[in-house]
C-alpha cells in the first residue's frame, strides 16, 4: 500500500529482494502505452552511453530472473524470446538495446546511473512515463545538476551531499525503495511537460475535489558485476476517491492531507500546487 510520505525528503527504506518489481492486472495496458511511446517519440524515450552495454545486459538478466521466478505464470521464455500472458511476444534477438528490451517486460521505467569524474550521471535511460520532465534534458547530467530545480537538492545542498553518499555506499545486497507523489488534473502516463503549464486546472472544479494522485514507487540496486546503480520508477494513477476506497485507504488520503498541508511555498509551487492547496486541503477535510 502506497503511503505518500512527506515530500522532499530522502525518505528511502530497505527493501526485500522479492519485492523489488511489482507486476499487477494492468501490464499489458502498461506495455501497450509503451509501445504507443516508443512508436511517437523513440528518440526521447531511450538514450544510452556506448560504454554502458554490459550494464544494460546485466539489467536485463535481472529482470529476466526476477520475473521468472516471482511472476513465471505469466510469462513464458521461449526460443528469442519471452511470451507474456500468452498474448504478447517481446523479442530478445531483434537487436534491440538490452535496457530497452528489459523495460518492455516491466511496467516500471528503468533509468542506470554511473560514477564518473562528475558524480552519478545519468548514463542509461528507458523512460516512457516521465512526471514532468524529459530524458534528454537529464541525460549524461551528474545528479546535482538533475536535482537542480528541486527545493532542497541543488548543488551542495545537504541532501544532495547526501545522495552521492549513498550511492557510494549502496551494496548489491541492500537494495532501497522510496515513494514520491503529486496531484495532476488528468491520468495519462505521460507527463513531460512541467506542471505550471497546465495552470488552467486550478480552475478544475473536478481538479480541486477529486484530483488523479499520480504516485511513483521507486528502487536503487547496486549491480554487482557493472558497480552501477539501476533506479527503477513503477507509476501508479488514480482518482483521490478511488485511493480512499482501497484498503488503507483512509490512513493514506491522511497521510496525504497532512502532507500537503505541510508544504512550503516554494515546494508548492514546484508541484504546480501553490494555487490550488488551500481549496485542495479543505475538501480533504470535508471528505475525511
Amino acid at each position: 500500500m502506497l503511503t505518500y510520505p512527506p515530500l522532499f525528503k530522502i525518505g528511502l527504506a530497505p527493501l526485500a529482494p522479492e519485492k523489488w518489481l511489482t507486476i499487477d492486472e494492468r501490464l499489458l495496458h502498461y506495455l501497450e502505452e509503451k509501445d504507443r511511446r516508443f512508436e511517437d517519440a523513440p528518440d526521447e524515450v531511450f538514450m544510452a552511453l556506448p560504454e554502458t552495454d554490459e550494464a544494460q545486459e546485466e539489467i536485463l538478466g535481472r529482470v529476466l530472473t526476477y520475473i521468472e521466478s516471482q511472476y513465471g505464470a505469466l510469462y513464458e521464455h521461449q526460443k528469442g524470446g519471452v511470451l507474456i500472458q500468452n498474448v504478447r511476444h517481446v523479442p530478445l534477438d531483434d537487436g534491440v538495446p538490452p535496457l530497452l528490451q528489459a523495460a518492455r517486460l516491466i511496467q516500471d521505467d528503468l533509468l542506470l546511473m554511473r560514477k564518473t569524474e562528475s558524480g552519478w550521471i545519468l548514463a542509461a535511460g528507458a523512460l516512457f512515463f516521465p512526471s514532468s520532465w524529459r530524458l534528454s534534458e537529464k541525460f549524461k547530467r551528474p545528479m546535482h545538476e538533475i536535482h537542480a530545480p528541486v527545493p532542497g537538492f541543488s548543488e551542495g545542498t545537504r541532501n544532495a551531499l547526501l545522495i552521492e553518499r549513498i550511492f557510494d555506499n549502496l551494496k548489491p545486497s541492500e537494495p532501497l525503495r522510496r515513494e514520491n507523489w503529486g496531484l495532476y488534473a488528468d491520468d495519462n502516463l505521460v507527463h513531460e511537460k512541467k506542471r505550471a503549464k497546465h495552470a488552467d486546472r486550478f480552475d478544475d472544479p473536478v481538479f480541486l475535489t477529486d484530483p488523479f494522485v499520480r504516485s511513483e514507487v521507486q528502487t536503487l540496486t547496486k549491480l554487482p558485476r557493472s558497480g552501477d546503480i539501476l533506479f527503477t520508477v513503477r507509476i501508479d494513477v488514480a482518482r483521490l476517491s478511488i485511493v480512499r476506497s482501497r484498503p488503507g485507504g483512509a490512513e493514506a488520503t491522511a497521510h496525504l492531507s497532512r502532507n500537503l498541508a505541510a508544504m512550503e511555498p516554494e515546494q508548492l509551487r514546484y508541484k504546480g500546487l501553490d494555487k490550488a492547496r488551500d481549496e485542495l486541503l479543505l475538501h480533504l477535510q470535508r471528505s475525511g
